[in-house]
């Protein structure tokens, strides 16, 4: 007998459950991730199906937090959210998708409040939720308007409708109820369990996955407007006007060489543990980038303590690094994948498709460990990395485009040698690294960090001469913002602060120019106060302005 497939999951519900209060605005709600986390981890199977049900493809049709999973109470908790053209897999208990496993269960939102629904089981990324029917078109591959028009109820023209598309409209095409001029598409209308069935000109549509992609990613951008990162707005601007054509680049990833219990540390200032009767204590540091063995099958759960502190319940690998047994956090290190560099400023993406986009950039310059996983849509790929992200102590995983990624071991070398430069107290030592890196064999992007590094931290002497301008101007920031007043130019200390539209006093300027954020200024001293100096320093002339005559 075939073992059962055991599905589905225990969430503890942790303080406040999620949703909103009306049907839109309730599936729509932002879910803090850490919670998210904590569902997922404190996640078990309890479920035993006794069926291995059909899969049949299928199209999210509403954008929002619209998968569900059931908490230890079997209630129905909002976990992830999707977008309307997301594709995901409805399960039926028949080939021909007529019998979707549905149950019965309750919602329960933000507010406390619970609503009895009833559910569709879904697999999503190889990950089962549950969903509401009105969300889902069954039997459905995502499909995008490229034209305005209106919608029909049949595959005839005298019965269109009130409803219309617009160009850039994502919507669910059938293909198996198609006619000769006219495609087969659900919508969401709130009530119609897997979309409303109507009819559009085939004119009118497009099912090519990259078209929608195209369209999808254009959605996500007007949607954020002009909060868009330059770096994230230039890099769509490139992919998306490829998306429907052959798309050429030189090929960044050589091939991959994977081994399932190396362990890569992607903290830079990282260390090894010892085990003692108090817990896990400190051995030693090691490099940003190093590798080893991971000799345990499921992380170790130990009490972290160093002197003066101690931090309870951590989890570590246990590893063997230069012969030796020692023990690594868990969230300092990746697991198993290859190691690699980004080589210019990259956009991150969740999943690997490029309508996914984050507003976040990862940096020129930063190590991670690629896991093997690649997008399949026939576009520019995007390889699934692990990077640390030290704002919140954690390893994220994320989604790059590959023409950002260098495998090549020099590469990664480099700016491994390039990280430990940035964290050397010594300057000899510094410019030793950096020597280092500048003679390996590295890409032209991977040189220029080096050459960029190398600038920053041993900036070159600026010549200053007497400004012949207008001797006033006006500090020009965000309202909200401050401008700094530093004692020498670039890297300087922070000597004080300026408010937007402080007038100040302008002596010197430097020759040399620099560039901060885009802008291109040279660097300004400047004096501040009415009767008497109470700050004088220098101010990067992208936060000035001369209203009376000079630049």
């Amino acid at each position: 007998m075939n073992k059962t497939t055991r599905l589905a999951a225990v969430f503890a519900f942790c303080a406040l459950a999620f949703c909103g209060c009306s049907e839109k605005k309730a599936d729509a709600a932002q879910v803090d991730e850490q919670m998210l986390a904590l569902l997922a981890e404190e996640s078990a199977q309890r479920v035993a199906e006794e069926v291995q049900y059909e899969k049949v493809d299928s199209v999210m049709i509403l954008t929002g937090w619209t998968l569900y999973r059931e908490n230890s109470e079997g209630k129905m908790i909002a976990s992830a959210e999707t977008r309307a053209g997301d594709s995901v897999a409805v399960y039926c208990k028949d080939e021909d998708g007529k019998e979707p496993v549905e149950k019965e269960a309750v919602r329960r939102l933000q507010n406390g409040k619970e609503d009895p629904l009833v559910f569709v089981r879904v697999s999503v990324d190889g990950e089962d939720y549950w969903t509401r029917p009105i969300f889902v078109a069954k039997q459905a591959l995502p499909c995008v308007a490229i034209d305005e028009g209106r919608l029909f109820s049949a595959p005839d023209m005298a019965t269109m409708t009130k409803t219309a598309v617009k160009d850039g409209d994502i919507l669910a095409q059938s293909s198996a109820d198609s006619e000769k001029d006219f495609a087969c598409v659900f919508v969401y209308d709130g009530t119609t369990p897997y979309g409303k069935k109507m009819f559009a000109l085939k004119s009118q549509v497009d099912s090519n996955p990259n078209v929608v992609e195209k369209y999808a990613t254009l959605a996500r951008r007007e949607e954020l407007g002009d909060k868009i990162k330059h770096e994230v707005s230039d890099e769509l601007d490139i992919i998306n006007a490829h998306l429907s054509e052959a798309f050429h680049y030189v090929k960044k990833v050589s091939s991959l060489d994977f081994v399932e219990n190396r362990g890569t540390m992607l903290r830079n200032g990282g260390s090894l543990k010892k085990q003692t009767n108090l817990g896990m204590e400190w051995a030693a540091e090691i490099p940003i980038g190093t590798e080893f063995e991971i000799l345990s099958e499921e992380p170790i759960t130990a009490d972290w303590v160093w002197k003066g502190g101690s931090s309870k319940d951590r989890t570590f690998y246990k590893v063997r690094y230069q012969g030796k047994d020692y023990f690594v956090l868990t969230n300092e290190c990746a697991r198993g994948g290859q190691g690699a560099v980004i080589l210019n400023d990259a956009a991150l993406y969740d999943k690997g498709r490029i309508s996914t986009f984050r507003n976040e950039v990862l940096e020129q310059g930063t190590l991670v460990v690629l896991t093997g996983r690649n997008s399949s849509f026939s576009g520019p790929f995007l390889y699934e990395a692990m990077f640390y992200d030290s704002n919140a102590s954690v390893i994220r995983t994320r989604w790059i485009w590959e023409h950002h990624i260098s495998t090549e071991k020099d590469d990664v070398k480099a700016a491994q040698l390039v990280k430990l430069a940035q964290t050397t107290k010594d300057d000899d030592m510094k410019r030793e690294y950096l020597s280092l890196a500048s003679g390996l064999s590295v890409s032209e992007p991977i040189r220029e960090y080096i050459a960029d590094v190398e600038a920053l931290l041993f900036p070159p002497p600026m010549t200053f001469i007497e400004w012949q301008g207008t001797p006033l101007a006006r500090v020009t920031c965000g309202e909200d913002e401050k401008v700094n007043v530093r004692d020498a130019p670039k890297t300087g200390k922070v000597l004080g602060q300026l408010d937007n539209e402080d007038i100040v006093g302008v002596r010197m300027v430097t020759e040399e120019e620099d560039t901060i954020d885009g802008v291109t200024a040279r660097w300004y001293n400047i004096g501040y106060g009415e009767t008497k100096l109470v700050l004088e320093g220098w101010v990067f002339g992208g936060f000035l302005r001369f209203d009376g005559g000079g630049e």
